[in-house]
């Protein structure tokens, strides 16, 4: 699945949860009260889902992540909610109700999103762990363990170096064992 894909996913699964966080408000607690909790609910929902998708996609921009994510939840309420749901447009004018959310949306993906990029930044790449899968389709790890799903090409170490990999699993191997333990 590509990484757009996952994105809208993602932000599919943040608009659903608040809008059953509204729906449920509805339900149990006056619509004050509800927009005050869906306000609450929306940037931590969106700053969890941020977290789980750079936890694998770490070269996404933060602020592209979080454009996607703000966008998917106006799209869908302004081509879904109003005219379908609610039958009206008028949610658009509370600023508790939208645009406070929306904002907050953003904002909490964006910090959580940068904050997930620096800090994958500056943790090194112990070279001990690291899986290759050399042209050849094999697999070849310094310390000879590996998943077989790897398909990094890859090597980031310390100092924002990256080697391109190219050549078998046993070349890939033999320029893992030359590598120093700490890189």
């Amino acid at each position: 699945m590509s990484r757009n894909a996952v994105l809208i996913g993602h932000g599919l699964v943040g608009w659903a949860i608040c809008g059953t966080t509204i729906a449920v408000g509805r339900q149990v607690l006056s619509m004050p009260t509800t927009l005050l909790v869906h306000a609450i609910v929306a940037p931590t929902i969106f700053a969890l889902l941020s977290a789980h998708f750079f936890h694998r996609h770490l070269d996404a921009a933060p602020l592209g992540t979080s454009l996607s994510f703000v966008g998917t939840v106006v799209a869908l309420d302004a081509f879904v909610v109003a005219p379908l749901i609610e039958r009206s447009y008028a949610m658009f004018t509370s600023p508790l109700g939208t645009w406070i959310p929306f904002a907050s949306i953003w904002l909490s993906s964006f910090l959580v999103s940068h904050t997930s990029q620096q800090k994958a930044r500056r943790a090194p790449v112990i070279a001990s762990s690291l899986c290759i899968r050399g042209a050849d389709g094999e697999t070849a790890a310094r310390d000879g363990s590996c998943h077989p799903r790897v398909t990094r090409h890859r090597l980031r170490c310390p100092g924002e170096t990256t080697f391109e990999v190219g050549g078998s699993a046993i070349e890939v191997r033999r320029m893992l064992e030359r590598l120093p333990p700490q890189v």
